[in-house]
């Protein structure tokens, strides 16, 4: 019984991992429509837990390796806290993965304002369009916190 149940788990990895690849192949390859299409149907066949594991994963191909990084730590938590605690997370994990949510919100925000004053520095209007990109800047920055601390 033991050996059966280890084996379907094998099974069910290779094909998780198989079915990574290929979506990633497909995405990188530009085909989004046909990534999408076995995205969905690969979901039909796992439960929540590896949908969202496998959803995580496949999102870091799309973004650039400091949030792919924190999106696949984000996936191990989520991982670890699946399998230790199968009733649900833990609230250290909860807090981990609320903080590296807010880390990868963050960054999205400051690579925006940070675009926009690279924009803005090359107009007419430095100084003052410059500093109102730094106080925007700010009030996302304090934004994120009470968005942090609300969680």
């Amino acid at each position: 019984m033991a050996d059966s149940t280890t084996a379907r788990s094998l099974q069910r990895a290779e094909e998780y991992i198989a079915n990574y690849q290929a979506c990633r192949k497909l995405y990188q390859s530009g085909k989004l429509e046909e990534c999408a299409d076995a995205v969905r149907h690969y979901l039909k066949t796992i439960d929540n837990n590896s949908s969202l594991s496998f959803l995580i994963l496949l999102a870091g191909c799309s973004v650039d390796e400091e949030t792919a990084n924190a999106l696949h730590q984000a996936n191990t938590l989520w991982s670890s806290s699946r399998a230790f605690y199968a009733h649900g997370q833990t609230e250290e994990v909860e807090t981990a993965l609320n903080i590296t949510r807010l880390l990868l919100d963050t960054t999205k925000r400051l690579h925006e304002a940070t675009d926009t004053a690279h924009v803005l520095t090359k107009s007419d209007h430095v100084e003052t369009k410059q500093d109102a990109s730094e106080k925007k800047l700010m009030s996302l920055g304090t934004h994120n916190a009470l968005q942090h601390d609300l969680r």
